[in-house]
């Protein structure tokens, strides 16, 4: 017969009950090594394995020292969860930043141009963001300027705090604007520069979807021929008396129709492949691909935001040759524009020619007509 295993608790309140509490107690030191039974409750409250409520056999002081100790595990779980929301609120707020940013350069700028000093007008715009601390700061605005407050305390620059709020060229004018004492002028100049992109990158939109319009029609047009026109014309008359367009509509429909899902799959995939290929196939193909749409349009895209960001340095009196440099260095994605040919175009500029004439002989096809307008 097995033997039953009462745990040190139980036989406390069997000895308790039975021979008083004298036993109790004595037991209690002589299994636990004096350690007191409120002390043995506490460590297994604290540990997870007593619950506090059940605990009503414990004395007054100690029940209060148990709801202590339980209220601070609360509110460290709280703090904990409040860590978690607040890390959550800079995530949202680092991925809609975005659209905000023109503001916040706007606003930077023209306070430390109306001579307010950088740390006291990113102070004032987390006081803006917070209605002077009525609510808690939850914008993009707001963690930016607390981390570029940061940053200038502790490197005496805030652009050490840009990068990873904004794209690396914006990040990198302002950085050159602020090395050269001009960081108003850098902060104007990056916002005029990202409404530009905006306005072409709308009317780049625009013009995609047309065209995406008239496919989506079309598409339509051909489940209704299929569902409907084909089985109206087959129950008057057979195929073999259809006319020809008759025969090559009903053909295109059932097509589309019955190959619809293979269809949207190559489409899909061949349009992972085209996106692929922007940035990153610069083989000697690549020259003949960028005479044709999607690639013609990709390439004006990056070759007008080339334009910006030389043009931008040279508004805050970086000399060319240093703008193209560091645009080499700087160069990330479309390696064909920025990457393989800003080297040709310095080697260009320093015999002497002008960026127009450079990009000409390098190859890179611009007119040379619009570059000197």
């Amino acid at each position: 017969m097995i033997a039953e295993v009462i745990s040190p608790d139980a036989r406390f309140f069997q000895l308790y009950r039975e021979k008083g509490r004298i036993e109790a107690r004595t037991y209690w030191h002589r299994e636990l090594g004096g350690m007191t039974r409120n002390q043995h409750l506490l460590g297994k409250i604290n540990s997870g394995q007593v619950d506090p409520l059940a605990a009503h056999y414990i004395s007054p002081s100690t029940r209060t020292a148990i709801r202590c100790c339980t209220d601070m595990r609360f509110l460290e779980k709280l703090n904990n969860t409040d860590i978690e929301l607040t890390a959550l609120t800079v995530w949202i707020a680092r991925k809609t930043f975005a659209l905000n940013r023109v503001e916040f350069y706007e606003a930077l700028g023209g306070m430390i141009r109306d001579g307010t000093p950088s740390l006291r007008a990113l102070e004032f715009l987390c006081e803006i963001e917070t209605d002077f601390g009525e609510k808690k700061g939850t914008s993009g605005m707001y963690f930016l300027a607390k981390e570029c407050i940061d940053s200038i305390k502790a490197s005496g620059m805030l652009s050490g705090a840009l990068l990873t709020w904004v794209p690396p060229e914006e990040a990198t004018l302002i950085r050159n604007g602020e090395e050269r004492g001009n960081i108003a002028d850098a902060l104007f100049q990056v916002a005029r520069t990202v409404k530009a992109r905006r306005e072409m990158t709308s009317s780049l939109i625009a013009v995609c979807l047309y065209p995406l319009l008239l496919l989506s029609l079309c598409v339509v047009n051909m489940y209704n021929a299929h569902t409907r026109i084909i089985p109206i014309v087959s129950a008057f008359a057979s195929e073999d008396k259809w006319s020809f367009q008759m025969k090559l509509l009903a053909g295109m429909s059932e097509f589309f129709i019955g190959y619809g899902f293979w269809l949207c799959g190559t489409i899909f995939a061949l349009t992972l492949l085209i996106r692929f290929s922007f940035s990153r196939y610069t083989g000697p193909g690549r020259r003949m691909l960028d005479k044709a749409p999607p690639w013609s349009l990709y390439q004006t895209l990056h070759g007008v935001n080339y334009l910006f960001s030389i043009s931008s340095m040279l508004q805050i009196n970086i000399p060319l040759s240093q703008a193209l440099l560091r645009m080499e260095k700087g160069a990330e994605k479309n390696k064909l524009v920025k990457g393989e040919n800003s080297g040709q175009y310095e080697k260009h500029v320093l015999s002497g020619q002008n960026l127009a004439t450079a990009m000409r002989n390098s190859g890179y096809d611009f007119s040379v007509q619009n570059m000197h307008q």
